[in-house]
């Protein structure tokens, strides 16, 4: 499984979860530091980074990204943090 994490409070609440299952991270910019990801990275995590910031709200941009992280990890099953439309 993969996941796809837009915001910081998403990565906060699934870390345990994404430790336990050494599962590949993707991130929108701004969602951790330079320094966050270099710390992430050093202890093993598989984690990359967008160089853009990705509003969950905004469908289009995540199914975009989606389409990107499907094109390094092909018929894996995508873990993605969406804000439900009203």
């Amino acid at each position: 499984m993969i996941f796809f994490i837009l915001t910081k409070d998403a990565f906060n609440e699934m870390t345990t979860v994404i430790r336990s299952t050494k599962s590949p991270v993707w991130v929108g910019d701004g969602v951790l530091s330079e320094i966050e990801l270099l710390d992430l990275r050093s202890n093993g995590m598989e984690i990359t980074n967008f160089t853009y910031s990705i509003d969950p709200s905004d469908h289009e941009k995540v199914l975009d990204a989606i389409s990107t992280i499907e094109e390094h990890h092909p018929g894996e099953r995508i873990w993605v943090e969406i804000i439900a439309r009203t």
